[in-house]
């Protein structure tokens, strides 16, 4: 079965020449059909050229000769995306080499005609081009079918009815096609302006983001700045108040980091890692330090489970940090007081795995699906009426992704959750 989804893969690949991300689906579409029309063609042509040379056929081998130069260049086309205006003149060309070739070689390609009548609807945009293409190549068809014929000189119904099912189904084919191309046409255009709209809004979304980002830059570089001159200063500090004064200085520096990111409108990804040996135990215990304050103000017990070696891995501390910091964050938002949030760490399935245990109001499990998507709608808020705006848990899985882990979740409403995150060993 992978086998065959494989070669499935390999083949409908080719039609996707000349396709690159974030290109329109309007472009996708022409992209995708123009070479539908030339790919779908050319075994054939290719296959007839040795044997028309063979049969003595050297004018229809001439003739595939130029087919074959016409649909290389339309390949070349899309495949570099540029002069793409020749796609319409390459396209127009070889349709009238294949109502040449039934015309005067007789060699039954009229039927690849209706296959080009049908990439026309995406191809052709000029409704009147449209309407004057499908209007001859129907004529064309149409002639060639029953050139042969004396339509004058059927002497019954039943002689001429053969051929009036072929006017007909002409008639009902361009019918069906002109229907068609009213409705693309209609809703690709609804589409398109969707598509700005939406381009528009992530535009506005971005510049947001970024003055936001920038107004904060300045008074968190003054905390930071604050915080080194104090632990600088001759003044001894207290080794309570150093250590406070400490996660000042490395939360603000790593608010810092993640202000830079947004200014470098960065905020969908996690940008490069900076990946080194790292004491993963470390990180826990600073992330505990840090954040404890914090759950005991909701008289809450965090405890970080730790092995008594540290484990050590090669990963971006600095990013780690964010993901664990993050999780517990949530685990305090979402947990009411008194409750148990539990870090713990192992080597487990030849890596590093990080737990994030609480007994708080659980996550309902039509909700799990979607907590790691940007903006989600399963944002909740906490315990003490904490805002949510669904965006950590997607920063926190792409860096995970990043580094070539997972991250999962478990647990009911009501009944905690667990977060699960396990990074490779190297």
């Amino acid at each position: 079965m992978h086998f065959f989804q494989h070669i499935y893969k390999r083949v409908t690949g080719i039609f996707y020449l000349g396709v690159t991300p974030g290109m329109p689906f309007s472009d996708v579409q022409k992209t995708v059909m123009f070479n539908m029309a030339l790919i779908i063609g050319l075994p054939f042509i290719i296959a007839g050229i040795p044997i028309n040379f063979s049969n003595g056929r050297y004018e229809l081998a001439v003739f595939n000769c130029v087919l074959l130069f016409l649909y290389s260049i339309g390949l070349y086309i899309n495949a570099i995306q540029k002069k793409l205006w020749m796609r319409t003149l390459v396209f127009l060309l070889s349709s009238w080499m294949f109502i040449l070739g039934p015309l005067y070689f007789r060699n039954g390609t009229e039927y690849i005609l209706l296959i080009t009548l049908m990439s026309a609807v995406i191809l052709l945009d000029n409704k009147l081009l449209f309407v004057l293409f499908s209007l001859t190549i129907i004529g064309f068809v149409t002639y060639i079918r029953v050139r042969d014929i004396n339509l004058l000189g059927f002497k019954s119904y039943a002689e001429a009815n053969p051929y009036i099912n072929i006017f007909y189904s002409q008639f009902l084919y361009v019918l069906f096609l002109y229907s068609f191309k009213y409705l693309y046409d209609k809703y690709q255009n609804q589409l398109t302006l969707a598509y700005q709209n939406l381009k528009r809004s992530k535009e506005a979304k971005d510049k947001i983001l970024r003055i936001v980002a920038h107004d904060l830059r300045s008074p968190i570089g003054g905390i930071h700045s604050l915080a080194s001159i104090v632990l600088d200063g001759k003044d001894k500090l207290s080794d309570e108040n150093e250590q406070y004064v400490k996660m000042i200085r490395q939360t603000s520096a790593q608010s810092l980091n993640l202000i830079n990111e947004l200014l470098k409108n960065d905020v969908d990804a996690s940008g490069e890692l900076n990946r080194a040996p790292a004491n993963l135990n470390l990180l826990i215990e600073n992330v505990v330090r840090l954040l404890r304050p914090i759950a005991k103000g909701k008289e809450q017990t965090l405890v970080a489970e730790l092995p008594p070696a540290p484990l050590e891995g090669f990963f971006d501390a600095e990013k780690i940090t964010r993901v664990i910091q993050n999780l517990v964050s949530n685990a305090i938002k979402f947990t009411p007081g008194g409750g148990r949030i539990v870090i713990a760490a192992a080597l487990k399935n030849e890596g590093l795995q990080i737990t994030v245990t609480d007994n708080g109001i659980g996550i309902p499990v039509g909700l799990q699906p979607h907590l790691f998507n940007m903006f989600s709608k399963a944002q909740r808020k906490g315990t003490a009426g904490e805002s949510s705006f669904g965006i950590g848990l997607s920063v926190c899985k792409k860096i995970i992704q990043d580094h070539g882990g997972s991250i999962a979740v478990s647990g009911e409403e009501n009944a905690g959750t667990v977060f699960t995150v396990q990074l490779p060993a190297g």
